[in-house]
């Protein structure tokens, strides 16, 4: 999983350079780097509560969330 930016975009990849819908990119990186929801909430700045809505898809990640997360990964 990568995380590139498209048009002042953050777009989530797969491997294979696939764009990615926000919500399963969100739990491949997660299980990817073998964090917890807490971890992955640290790198990215938010709450453990926002991952977990960006995972369930009740929350769209923010592009300050998603840099962060690039930074991190």
């Amino acid at each position: 999983m990568t995380i590139t930016i498209t048009n002042g975009r953050p777009i989530i990849l797969d491997g294979a350079g696939e764009p990615m819908d926000a919500q399963q990119g969100i739990r491949a990186i997660r299980r990817e780097q073998g964090w917890s929801v807490a971890q992955m909430a640290e790198a990215c700045g938010v709450s453990p509560r926002t991952v977990e809505g960006g995972e369930q898809g009740r929350y769209a990640p923010t592009k300050p969330a998603l840099l962060a997360l690039k930074g991190a990964i």
